[in-house]
């Protein structure tokens, strides 16, 4: 799609809060939903309802990426972080949107470096392991 048809399309669902706002009364009511998303594919010439519903979910979660790439950009980077051509037409999900926390197995070591808690945890295990052999050794009456 050309840009001045996906600007069209962005504006359809903006007008639809049921559609993405979750505090919408109507939100969980699957019947209205369908009866937008079928309005909005005729209007938009779509084959289908789910092309249209497709193509909003690949728009949102773009916007979500950049979203995030634009707020991880350290304060007083050098260049300017280059913005996706339709990112101000979705700037109205940031209400809508949240960011969900994000959990990793990596921790940062007194050292600085990212190891893996896995590993860590590993190398308690084998270090115990090998304690507890070194003791038995060295209490046995050999």
């Amino acid at each position: 799609m050309n840009m001045e048809i996906d600007v069209k399309f962005i504006n359809l669902v903006r007008e639809n809060k049921v559609l993405y706002d979750k505090r919408s009364g109507s939100y969980k009511r699957t019947d209205i939903k369908n009866k937008v998303w079928h309005k909005i594919a005729v209007e938009m010439n779509f084959k289908t309802d789910d092309e249209a519903i497709k193509k909003w979910r690949a728009l949102r979660d773009k916007f979500v990426k950049e979203r995030r790439k634009m707020k991880n950009v350290p304060s007083g980077a050098g260049s300017e972080v280059e913005t996706w051509s339709l990112y101000p037409y979705l700037e109205f999900l940031d209400d809508f949107v949240q960011q969900r926390k994000q959990y990793s197995n990596l921790s940062v070591s007194q050292n600085g470096h990212e190891e893996s808690q896995s590993q860590n945890v590993s190398q308690d295990v084998d270090y115990r392991s090998r304690s507890t052999i070194s003791r038995s050794r060295s209490e046995s009456p050999n």
